[in-house]
């Protein structure tokens, strides 16, 4: 222990070292303003960092949301329109047909005038179906219907006009037959006229 000199003039000069109280002392910390304000300063960089990317998920995740709504829209605008094209088709088939019969039928149309206006009035129905369709492989599809039912119908027509030729071909030659035959029963030599009818008939 350490000697305290002078104390005692009975030799206790010896005395034990007492360590002082606890007191106050100054925390240089708490003094540094600039170190507390830094520190807001990065809760608030924090807070405003955490908000951005809630605020970028939450874009994405609407703009998930809205392409999956325009891709539900695109299809259900697709199976219209496919649907719609297949009742057009099936329509304009049997107004084509209607058509077909009325130009066969018509006498005022010459017969190798007749497909030439059925194929104008088919190119009539396709002006004002094509504008209607929107989605370019439908139009498509659509294009290729139309162009294959003029060819059939055109093909039909045709054939109706043989079938008509040949109609009245035979008419003509029975009607030709029944006279030259009245005329060979009256005469009293029917031989020519029976050679004009074999003729007629080889014609």
């Amino acid at each position: 222990m350490p000697k305290i000199p002078g104390l005692s003039a009975f030799g206790n000069d010896v005395a034990p070292v007492v360590p002082s109280a606890p007191g106050a002392r100054v925390v240089p910390a708490a003094y540094d303003r600039s170190r507390g304000v830094a520190e807001i300063g990065a809760g608030f960089q924090s807070a405003a960092d955490t908000i951005e990317r809630t605020q970028q998920m939450e874009a994405a995740r609407l703009e998930r949301e809205a392409e999956k709504i325009k891709v539900e829209q695109e299809r259900a605008a697709r199976i219209e329109e496919v649907t719609r094209s297949k009742r057009d088709q099936v329509a304009l088939e049997e107004r084509a047909a209607a058509q077909r019969q009325s130009i066969l039928d018509d006498a005022t149309i010459p017969n190798d005038q007749k497909a030439a206006k059925l194929g104008d009035w088919i190119a009539a129905e396709r002006g004002k179906l094509e504008p209607t369709y929107k989605i370019p492989d439908v139009l498509g599809a659509q294009q290729v219907a139309i162009d294959d039912l003029r060819v059939r119908q055109t093909a039909e027509l045709n054939t109706g006009i043989k079938t008509r030729n040949q109609e009245q071909t035979r008419a003509n030659v029975a009607g030709t037959l029944e006279v030259l035959g009245r005329q060979a029963a009256s005469a009293d030599d029917p031989g020519p006229y029976i050679a004009q009818a074999q003729s007629h008939i080889e014609a």
